[in-house]
């Protein structure tokens, strides 16, 4: 397994919590709109509780975000936090081009319909 885990796991939770602060929930706002204790919100935010995909899909509407623009922030914070994460000239290339791309295109499927977005991916 990963050495950094458990650190990982913490830094999801603790983007998971700045996006419910950023909506103004308390932990039991957030809790009664999920269907859960707030103490399953709780261990969350601190990276104590594994959630399978759908659990985090299912916290990400209830956060008004979708499992991409969750996965952009989790990808940025990795991408500074683990070297290991960025491997050679190629990853940081990478990076450099595609993450303004899908931040566009997040960007364009929230306010287009998504024929306007499949049309802007066809052409890059």
């Amino acid at each position: 397994m990963d050495k950094d885990y458990e650190k990982k796991r913490k830094i999801i939770g603790e983007i998971l919590k700045a996006e419910r602060l950023s909506k103004v929930y308390d932990q039991e706002k957030l809790a009664k709109i999920l269907g859960v204790n707030q103490a399953c919100i709780s261990k969350t935010e601190k990276g104590a509780r594994k959630m399978d995909v759908v659990q985090l899909m299912e916290y990400c509407n209830a956060l008004g975000i979708t499992l991409t623009e969750l996965s952009v922030k989790i990808d940025n914070r990795f991408w500074t936090e683990f070297p290991e994460y960025r491997t050679g000239k190629d990853a940081t290339i990478l990076k450099s081009f595609t993450l303004p791309i899908l931040q566009l295109c997040i960007r364009l499927m929230k306010n287009l319909n998504y024929l306007s977005v499949f049309a802007l991916m066809t052409i890059l």
